[in-house]
């Protein structure tokens, strides 16, 4: 019995968090129809810092690009999936900060809020995440759209996936 535990968290081991691929991209389908690119705002990149992200430590996500219009009250729809246990949709108030406890304490992401009201111009959305070192392999995406009014209303003016790969 006692090599049938031993196996088990061997093999649970094996699979635990060693490293974090992180990339990004425009939003695509149907999420792409809904925040067309450069109609109200445009994103010039995603910058992870540091680069690769480290396991077991805070991380930052830092998406940038120009807003087209003044936004006086923003709000954010974030769809967390990873793997077949979490598949969480967030809606917040854009100005505030958030923060989602993966289950199992095998992660961490905080929506940090972006400066409101936001101007036409350059604009940040900021978010630090964190990995555990326990968290199993697999790939974590998180699609965040940015919406220009209140309980994600209005026009969505930008919409980006974060894809975290864990090995």
């Amino acid at each position: 019995m006692l090599s049938v535990v031993a196996f088990a968290a061997l093999c649970y081991i094996s699979q635990a968090a060693s490293h974090i691929e992180a990339s990004w991209s425009f939003c695509t389908g149907s999420d792409a129809t809904q925040c067309q690119y450069g109609k109200f705002a445009n994103i010039s990149g995603e910058t992870f810092i540091p680069n690769p992200p480290p396991v077991g430590s805070n991380f930052s996500i830092m998406g940038t690009g120009y807003s087209l219009e003044a936004i006086t009250d923003p709000s954010y729809e974030m769809h967390i999936q990873d793997g077949a246990f979490v598949n969480q949709v967030i809606k917040e108030d854009g100005c505030v900060p958030y923060h989602y406890s993966f289950p199992l304490n095998d992660g961490d992401l905080y929506y940090e809020g972006v400066k409101c009201p936001i101007e036409v111009g350059p604009v940040s959305i900021p978010l630090t995440a964190y990995i555990a070192s326990k968290a199993p392999t697999g790939t974590a995406t998180t699609v965040l759209k940015l919406f220009d009014q209140p309980k994600q209303a209005g026009n969505c003016v930008l919409c980006t996936v974060t894809t975290l790969k864990i090995t």
